[in-house]
């Protein structure tokens, strides 16, 4: 990435740049940090991304907790020593709202061998409409929108409430590619438990009788900084 020169104008607003990074699939979790800024990207050919002195935003993420399994450590004196990880980071590149990648540069975790570094078309998470068909006392079945050519995508709901009080908010997110072909929505019907299926040990389902509509559209809870 180098600076942009005076006459490149960004496709998009450094607010709706933001939006586009923190709703990116491939971000979503724990980061140690995060970064914004517009100026021309490009990516190695071989990485079969189109970008070659592109005016673009640039989101990179870093850092955050590494989860490594358990090593069993060998008998006796050894002068064999762990790799220390180098995770490298994560790239979001924003061209305009179709065009979106994610990059990852090359990196090693919990002593594996090196890979990276990759790139490839990125998704993002959006929160879509929903209608109530009908509410019952341990579940909710709904009719959610989804565009008809994606109509295979499963929803992910997201579902909180108070117990006590009966009132609960839900969104269903779908996760779809930027780039996606524009079609009608199509209307799909599923339904939505209130907890796990109740057993020994399971906690109480929690009995809600009031839902409220979650905000909709793309979903991102990064504060970049710029």
């Amino acid at each position: 990435m180098s600076p942009a020169a005076g006459s490149a104008e960004p496709e998009v607003s450094r607010q709706e740049a933001s939006v586009l990074f923190g709703s990116d699939e491939s971000i979503r979790g724990s980061s140690a940090g995060q970064l914004l800024a517009y100026g021309i990207v490009s990516v190695q050919p071989s990485l079969e991304v189109q970008a070659s002195n592109t005016p673009a935003w640039l989101g990179l993420v870093w850092g955050g907790a590494t989860s490594c399994p358990a090593m069993t450590a060998p008998a006796g004196p050894t002068t064999t020593t762990v790799p220390a990880p180098t995770p490298g980071y994560r790239a979001v590149i924003i061209v305009d709202p179709h065009h979106v990648f994610d990059y990852r540069s090359r990196g090693s975790s919990c002593g594996s061998p090196a890979t990276g570094p990759s790139a490839s078309a990125a998704s993002e998470i959006i929160s879509v409409p929903w209608q109530l068909v009908a509410l019952q006392s341990s579940s909710v079945t709904l009719r959610y929108q989804v565009p008809a050519c994606l109509a295979q995508v499963q929803p992910e709901p997201s579902l909180g409430g108070n117990s006590n009080t009966g009132q609960g908010t839900l969104t269903i997110e779908l996760t779809l590619p930027f780039n996606r072909t524009s079609c009608p929505n199509a209307w799909r019907q599923t339904n939505v438990p209130f907890g796990p299926p109740p057993g020994p040990g399971a906690p109480p389902v929690p009995h809600l009788n009031n839902l409220s509509h979650g905000p909709t559209g793309p979903l991102g809870s990064f504060q970049p900084i710029t």
